[in-house]
């Protein structure tokens, strides 16, 4: 809730309506036609005046649990490293125009590992999860600066490195060919592994958090350190080509990995991809 929050006008002289006069009308459609725990309105952070007046004109109405479950979801702009958009003016990118850009970039490097219709797809899929992670990884408070150094980056921190991540571990199980049903944990398991198993602990507590405070950037920060971990384990260690007992242990780990890394993925829409 802003600090000052300026006298609302809720008609025109001529006796029309604004769009606050309209948002209390859309809001009290929503409270007579369903049911809810919370109205999630995402509306850019330029509106957090009104929206914050159109609470407190439900409250002085007298719909006090309707104005307590409104939350005023705001986000900042995205900005194009190297250039400067105005609405004013007309210069903008839009989104469809970023997803080509991403989806021919990716093209570049696929082109020549698969044939033509695979690699189209998995172009999309990783200009998608590309664009998805970067949105997603800043809190919507804050302004993001969007750089494709960053979006594409194969080693960290991007969408394109939690769908490699992803792809290694789903390479991994098809080669064991089957997931052994039960195993036990080795006496000396290595750094790695430890802090796995306590990262994939912690999974439900980020999940929770995430619908509670409705950020998602931790939701990012989290599959980060899973799929770097991951790799840093994967590269030490082998999984296969390890004996009897550990062999066992390692292929659950990898499935519970793929696991958790799967479900995060498919809540932040980044496509999961069996090759790439």
């Amino acid at each position: 809730m802003p600090r000052y929050i300026p006298k609302a006008t809720l008609l025109r002289s001529d006796g029309t309506s604004l769009y606050l006069t309209r948002d209390i009308a859309y809001a009290l459609w929503f409270w007579d036609n369903f049911k809810f725990d919370k109205l999630i309105r995402v509306i850019g952070s330029e509106q957090a005046h009104p929206q914050a007046q159109l609470r407190l004109a439900l409250h002085a109405m007298g719909y006090y649990d309707l104005a307590k479950k409104l939350i005023h979801y705001s986000y900042e702009m995205v900005n194009l490293a190297g250039m400067k958009m105005s609405g004013r003016k007309g210069v903008y990118v839009s989104l469809d125009e970023l997803l080509n850009e991403a989806k021919d970039r990716v093209m570049e490097i696929v082109r020549s590992r698969f044939p033509p219709g695979e690699a189209d797809k998995v172009a999309e899929a990783v200009a998608v999860g590309a664009i998805r992670y970067s949105f997603l990884s800043v809190s919507p408070s804050k302004p993001l600066t969007f750089s494709w150094d960053k979006v594409l980056n194969l080693r960290q921190n991007s969408g394109p490195f939690v769908q490699y991540t992803y792809v290694r571990t789903n390479g991994i199980l098809e080669k064991a060919s089957e997931i052994p049903r039960t195993t036990q944990i080795p006496d000396n398991i290595v750094n790695e592994e430890r802090e796995l198993i306590l990262l994939l602990g912690e999974y439900p507590e980020v999940i929770a958090r995430a619908a509670q405070e409705l950020r998602l950037e931790n939701m990012i920060e989290y599959v980060n350190r899973l799929s770097l971990v991951f790799n840093s384990y994967y590269e030490k260690y082998p999984v296969l080509n390890a004996e009897p007992g550990i062999r066992e242990f390692r292929i659950n780990l990898v499935s519970a990995v793929r696991t958790v890394l799967g479900n995060a993925m498919d809540i932040l829409g980044i496509p999961k991809l069996r090759r790439m």
